[in-house]
């Protein structure tokens, strides 16, 4: 074989290991660059689950504390509304725990202690010296009503004797108004005041024309 052809042969060999390895170098790019693109988009995914993980745990805090003190006072004291000891009545009291135990129902009236939205039948009877039991017993005995029932009352017709002395007073909002009077929320307000005066609180405005 002439020295002229090997060199041509040569060539031919250098240029398709050239162009071997050329290919080899691109496709070498391509996958470096698939693996770069795959691994940008898993970081993105964890990234975007992170932070969607995060603003529902957010929103759920929200939710949470949305329901506040005030409202979940409410809640406890409807189901504390049952008293632990049912039998018991007021002809197990003495004469005088009846009537320092209605001196400070009057007095709790008279100041109008029922405003304060964190109310309970058990901190009101721990406030007046005795227990749940017994002032639950006096109020069925005075009133005819249970705890809720009374707390409730007292607030509807505080509500509406702010409404007759503050005329102005119903051109606010319903959440503002029955604040006054403590209630924790609008809806709450809403429900209590349609059980207590059998008709929706619009409704009794407008018929009694305040």
């Amino acid at each position: 074989m002439s020295v002229v052809k090997k060199g041509i042969n040569y060539n031919h060999s250098l240029i398709n290991t050239i162009s071997l390895s050329t290919a080899e170098l691109s496709n070498s790019l391509l996958f470096t660059r698939g693996l770069y693109f795959y691994i940008a988009a898993g970081i993105f995914l964890i990234f975007s689950l992170a932070l969607f993980t995060f603003l529902i745990r957010k929103i759920e805090k929200r939710t949470i504390n949305y329901l506040s003190v005030n409202q979940l006072s409410f809640v406890l004291d409807s189901l504390l509304t049952i008293d632990t000891n049912p039998d018991c009545d007021t002809d197990l009291m003495s004469i005088e725990t009846k009537i320092r135990l209605i001196e400070y129902i009057e007095k709790f009236e008279r100041e109008h202690g029922y405003k304060d939205p964190l109310v309970s039948l058990t901190t009101l009877s721990t406030s007046f010296g005795t227990n749940r039991s017994y002032l639950s017993a006096i109020l069925k005995e005075r009133n005819n009503e249970n705890f809720n029932t009374y707390i409730n009352r007292l607030r509807v017709e505080y509500v509406l004797e702010l409404l007759r002395s503050e005329g102005d007073l119903k051109f606010c909002k319903v959440a503002y108004i029955s604040s006054l009077a403590g209630f924790s929320s609008h809806s709450q307000f809403s429900t209590v005041f349609k059980r207590v005066k059998g008709v929706t609180f619009t409704k009794y405005i407008k018929e009694e024309s305040f």
